[in-house]
C-alpha cells in the first residue's frame, strides 16, 4: 500500500510538473504573439506617417519656388523612398527570405509592392527559391518588382517580365 501511495504521489508530481511546463510555454508564445502584434502596430503606424510625409514633402516641393529648398526636399524624399525594405506579409518564411533578398540588392534602385495575403502555401522553400531566382536574374539599375496571388498563382512581375508559380493546395 505505501508503494503504491509513492508511486501515486511521485505520478502526481510529475503531472503537475508537466503541467506547469505547459502552461509556462503557452504563456511564453501568448506573450511572444502580443509583442508581435504591437511590433505590427507599431511598423503600420511608422508606414503610414512616412506615406503621409513623403506626400507633405512633395506638396511643398510644388509650392515652393526656392531652388535650395527645392533640391533639399528632394534629398528627403530619396532618403525616404531608399529605406530598408521589411517585408510584412505574416508569412513568416516568405517575409524573412524576401527581406533577405531585398537587403542583399540594395545597392539598385527598386520600388517593391507586395499585394500577397497570409498564405501558408507561399512559405514553400520552392516557390520562394523560384521568385529569388526570378527576381535576381532580372532585376536591374531602376526596377519595379510586384508580387501578387491571383486565382490560386502566386505571380512575380520584374521590370515588365512575369513569372506565375502554381500554388500547391494545401493538405
Amino acid at each position: 500500500m505505501t508503494v503504491l501511495v509513492f508511486v501515486l504521489c511521485l505520478l502526481f508530481l510529475f503531472l503537475f510538473f508537466q503541467y506547469r511546463q505547459n502552461y509556462l510555454e503557452k504563456e511564453k508564445l501568448r506573450i511572444q504573439r502580443e509583442n508581435n502584434d504591437r511590433i505590427n502596430h507599431i511598423y503600420d503606424s511608422l508606414l503610414k506617417k512616412e506615406h503621409r510625409m513623403l506626400y507633405v514633402l512633395r506638396k511643398l516641393d510644388h509650392v515652393i519656388s526656392d531652388e535650395e529648398t527645392h533640391l533639399f526636399i528632394e534629398k528627403e524624399i530619396d532618403d525616404l523612398m531608399n529605406k530598408q525594405f521589411v517585408s510584412h506579409t505574416n508569412n513568416p518564411i516568405f517575409d524573412h527570405r524576401l527581406t533577405i533578398l531585398m537587403q542583399s540588392l540594395e545597392d539598385y534602385d527598386i520600388k517593391m509592392i507586395v499585394m500577397v495575403p497570409v498564405d501558408s502555401r507561399l512559405d514553400d522553400a520552392d516557390i520562394i527559391e523560384q521568385m529569388e531566382i526570378f527576381i535576381r536574374e532580372h532585376v536591374t539599375g531602376h526596377t519595379e518588382i510586384r508580387l501578387k496571388v491571383k486565382d490560386n498563382q502566386f505571380i512575380i512581375n520584374c521590370n515588365d517580365k512575369t513569372k506565375s508559380i502554381r500554388l500547391k493546395t494545401p493538405h
